[in-house]
């Protein structure tokens, strides 16, 4: 739940409320309101084809009203059917999660409105409807709108515009005078009933239209990227529907043996290619694009998510870097601070994390692809020879001979085994305040230093200052080559850490 107006303008919530609703970024129109709506500011939003809108029609309804109530305080028209079905899905699954309580309905997909009667006899707190059906329910004195504090009006462009704002004009009429109305309109100049927002004293706020921001989700390996893709796919329990880019074949291979011995088929999963092309790959239907080691030019990036067919944010980027690809690491940068991309860093998986993951994935080839029958002839094998109190070893023993096959040492325990290796860690003045990742002083480390990647440890920022591990060989040449040097606009303070 949002505990203060604060706290609706941290990044994490919005990303916690895309993720609730199934999806994996914000995209720019839920970025574009979402800052807004704590002020209660009567808001104009100006759209186009872009996708997310579904989900933005719910923020204000969602947001501005963070507990439970005992009445309708919120009511979103919308004309478009497809929206209508939408906005059950969504509130389906966010009222289990992060708004569980609020109670809601949804009017015009039935084709009468006395078959809606069942559900708008609860205590509702937020209605989507049609105009047509919301009318027709207010004047059959089903609905009661008094209490009503946010309307949210879904627009429609040309030939359909002059009927709902006409239907609009009228419910209107109808709710309070002090309510927060959230407009989304794709030609706002055009709009012919803002006079009756003008007679209510609503002063309309214009958003700000923002272009469309891509999310890559980075990983950093000091291994074969091939096995580190591996790993993360298999940690993540999500094989099926992958597009899987290698810099080369022989990489390629390496990934499609290494997922075939943990049982994923890799042409009937995922699509494993190298090189970058996509030439008669079945783009449709492809929900996550991982990168091992090569980045294509963000046009070619665009394309293939547009290609998939779904909505941008539904499709998970994933980019697997060496830690030796300083150039790779540097355009990802680039990328981020010209706001072209979005970057989360995120920790390999663990070998549990992986091991979880192919339990995962087992389970859903058994719930989904998989012949009972044939499964149930296995299983009476299974009762007959081997004894109740062994069965559960003699999984757990089938799934270490699978997991051990995978040969994937724990980025965490290679970690280790640098750190009892002689390391000192240094002192940077330099922190997140100054939007420096651990990438970024890698990147630094490495390229003023020529370190090779098992001279550099663990790097840790916090908001001020970062602690960066290098091997201690190395580490007064660091500080005489890098102490007083300008980095992001700034001299930063290289020194030894001081042990508290």
């Amino acid at each position: 739940m949002f505990q203060s107006a604060n706290d609706h303008h941290s990044g994490e919530r919005i990303l916690s409320l895309v993720k609730d609703a199934g999806l994996h970024t914000a995209s720019p129109i839920q970025r574009q309101l979402f800052p807004e709506l704590p002020s209660e500011k009567d808001l104009l939003i100006e759209t186009g084809d872009e996708e997310g809108k579904a989900l933005a029609l719910l923020f204000p309804a969602l947001i501005r009203n963070e507990r439970p109530a005992r009445e309708l305080y919120a009511l979103i028209l919308t004309a478009d059917r497809t929206k209508l079905l939408r906005s059950d899905i969504l509130l389906r699954k966010l009222t289990s999660k992060q708004f569980k309580g609020q109670q809601f309905a949804v009017l015009g997909t039935e084709s009468q409105a006395k078959k809606e009667l069942r559900l708008i006899s609860r205590r509702l707190n937020i209605i989507v409807g049609t105009p047509e059906r919301i009318i027709d329910h207010l004047r059959r004195g089903n609905l009661d709108l008094s209490s009503l504090s946010t309307l949210v009006l879904d627009v429609p462009d040309e030939p359909h515009r002059e009927g709902f704002e006409q239907d609009a004009e009228f419910i209107l009429s109808k709710i309070p005078s002090r309510i927060q109305t959230v407009i989304f309109a794709p030609h706002p100049e055009k709009l012919e009933f803002l006079a009756a927002f003008q007679r209510r004293s609503t002063s309309l706020t214009r958003a700000q239209r923002e272009d469309y921001l891509l999310h890559m989700q980075l990983y950093t390996c000091s291994r074969n990227k091939a096995e580190a893709a591996a790993r993360i796919l298999l940690g993540r329990g999500r094989v099926k529907n992958c597009l899987l880019i290698c810099e080369n074949n022989e990489e390629a291979q390496t990934l499609r043996r290494l997922l075939q011995v943990s049982g994923v088929d890799g042409q009937a999963d995922a699509c494993i290619i190298s090189g970058g092309s996509t030439e008669n790959i079945p783009m449709q239907g492809i929900n996550t694009i991982l990168f091992a080691g090569i980045l294509p030019e963000i046009g070619t990036i665009k394309k293939l998510v547009a290609d998939t067919g779904k909505d941008p944010a539904e499709v998970e980027l994933l980019t697997v870097c060496d830690t030796d690809n300083a150039e790779c690491l540097k355009t990802l940068t680039t990328m981020e601070e010209a706001r072209i991309m979005s970057l989360e860093e995120k920790a390999m998986p663990s070998n549990q994390e992986v091991l979880k993951g192919h339990i995962e994935n087992i389970l859903n080839t058994i719930k989904i692809d998989e012949d009972p029958e044939i499964l149930n002839s296995y299983r009476s094998l299974l009762r007959k020879h081997v004894p109740f109190f062994m069965r559960s070893y003699f999984a757990a023993y089938l799934l270490k001979e699978s997991g051990a096959k995978l040969n994937l040492p724990n980025e965490k325990e290679k970690s280790d085994r640098r750190r009892k290796e002689k390391m000192k860690t240094l002192f940077v003045s330099i922190g997140k305040n100054r939007k420096v990742y651990p990438k970024d002083l890698v990147y630094l480390f490495r390229s003023t230093l020529s370190l090779k990647k098992a001279e550099i440890g663990s790097v840790k920022v916090l908001d001020n200052y970062s602690f960066v591990e290098i091997s201690e060989l190395r580490s007064q040449e660091a500080i005489s080559k890098m102490d007083g040097m300008e980095y992001r606009g700034r001299k930063i303070t290289v020194n030894y850490s001081r042990k508290k």
